[in-house]
């Protein structure tokens, strides 16, 4: 089952896809988009990124997430209302360079 929450007022959308890696092992992966112009800001749906939290103060959504199996560092990716760039680490990504970035770290 999608999860699926909006948030700067509705500007955007995080949907959450659960697949399974092995035996009753979840990852629910995000994929971030426009709810106006449907483009995605990020897709990790079926990769190995897991979503633990979505926190929005302000003008800024953070999406914190987890590599399977756990046993690494837990990353926190950025994004500024009104804008179509993601932050990494005070880094600046389109959604093919994050995706990258975050699949080298695999």
């Amino acid at each position: 089952m999608n999860k699926i929450h909006t948030y700067f007022d509705g500007q955007i959308r995080v949907t959450v896809t659960p697949h399974e890696m092995r035996m009753s092992h979840w990852v629910y992966a995000p994929k971030v988009e426009e709810v106006s112009t449907g483009y995605v800001l990020l897709d990790l749906t079926g990769g190995l990124w897991h979503l633990l939290e979505v926190k929005e103060e302000k003008d800024l959504l953070t999406l914190t997430l987890l590599q399977y199996p756990g046993n690494s560092a837990r990353i926190s990716i950025s994004i500024h209302k009104d804008e179509r760039l993601l932050y990494l680490e005070g880094k600046t990504y389109d959604a093919d360079s994050l995706k990258r970035e975050l699949n080298s770290r695999c």
